[in-house]
């Protein structure tokens, strides 16, 4: 699958694959990786499409289904829950790194 030039940029700029597929992962039965999760979440947030039910629905018929594929609102919820890994925050809000 080709990449958009958004990817790209991020890539270039943030080293943004190599910082999502780095972070850990504190769940016990995880049938998606956390790094699809995250990048569902974040594209999802940059196409801003709101509530998770919205990226849920985006992943299964929409904008997402290629990019990311079928991913449920309780799993997104399940990997956010509490998991919010802490090197992910400094990078992705600049402000909390000062």
């Amino acid at each position: 699958m080709s990449r958009h030039q958004f990817e790209s940029y991020l890539d270039q700029v943030f080293d943004f694959q190599a910082r999502i597929a780095a972070l850990p992962d504190g769940r016990c039965y995880a049938n998606h990786s956390a790094k699809k999760i995250l990048e569902a979440v974040f594209f999802g947030s940059v196409c801003q499409f709101g509530p998770l039910h919205r990226i849920e629905t985006e992943c299964r018929q929409g904008a997402l289904r290629h990019r990311i594929g079928r991913v449920s609102e309780d799993t997104i919820g399940y990997t956010w829950n509490g998991k919010i890994p802490v090197p992910f925050l400094p990078w992705a809000v600049p402000s909390l790194g000062s």
